[in-house]
């Protein structure tokens, strides 16, 4: 019996509600990654429990269900963060792997006009933390820009934006921050986030539905998946992360 999922689709069809997309997961050996062979997966919401809110993967401020999904909040004050993260660091470079979620603002305030959002991967050192300030109070700098920990990449609204960019700093202590073209803006609708790396260079990232923008694998060989949101000013930052996350590599 084959590990992968079935991936045969009607051209023109759409993916049916609570599916994974098997034009993202049709080649990865999805039951090998859950039982922890040759990689690993991280669902919910696809047939699985939910994320708890207690769950130690929350690694910085609350997690909560309902039943439009899970929300990530930041405390209320400058710089708080809320974070989930991947349990452990996982080998991305020369790998494929997959990220399929949801995300969106949850509510139309003046805090969430003023948060960074970051959907990727970081070093250890990130998993609480994974952004820092830039000039004029503006947070959207990745977390490897002081020193040589590991790299990072990824989805990144800055807090001075309601754009989002495909962002990376490379495993070097001296390199800078890379941000691309805007691929959407977020706002308070949901909107679907796909990102697929064939493990030979290349990362497609899709934004609602549109077409897929590919980029070149920046130089980073390992890393924890992170969501999080974090504020610049002093009220509480909320980021939806839809019904349902699922990511998986496989080594």
């Amino acid at each position: 019996m084959t590990a992968n999922v079935p991936h045969k689709q009607l051209v023109g069809s759409s993916v049916l509600s609570g599916r994974l997309d098997p034009k993202v997961w049709g080649r990865l050996p999805v039951r090998n990654m859950l039982i922890g062979v040759d990689g690993m997966m991280l669902l919910s919401g696809y047939g699985n429990n939910a994320i708890a809110p207690g769950s130690s993967l929350v690694t910085a401020g609350a997690l909560s269900n309902d039943s439009t999904g899970h929300v990530l909040t930041s405390g209320a004050s400058a710089d708080d963060v809320a974070a989930l993260a991947s349990p452990s660091e996982v080998k991305l470079g020369g790998n494929r792997f997959a990220l399929q979620c949801s995300i969106d603002l949850v509510t139309d305030s003046a805090a969430n006009d003023d948060c960074a959002i970051f959907l990727g991967f970081v070093p250890p050192e990130g998993k609480a933390d994974p952004l820092q300030d830039l000039a004029n109070n503006d947070v959207g700098l990745l977390i490897d820009s002081t020193a040589d920990i590991g790299g990072s990449f990824g989805l990144l609204k800055k807090s001075s934006a309601a754009t989002l960019h495909f962002s990376s700093i490379a495993d070097d202590a001296s390199a800078s921050q890379v941000d691309s073209a805007s691929l959407g803006t977020l706002s308070t609708t949901a909107v679907s986030i796909k990102m697929v790396a064939d493990g030979r260079g290349k990362i497609k990232v899709s934004f609602d539905g549109g077409a897929d923008v590919e980029f070149d694998y920046p130089a980073v060989e390992k890393g924890h998946l992170i969501l999080a949101v974090k504020n610049e000013g002093t009220d509480a930052s909320a980021l939806g992360l839809g019904p349902r996350i699922a990511f998986g590599v496989a080594e």
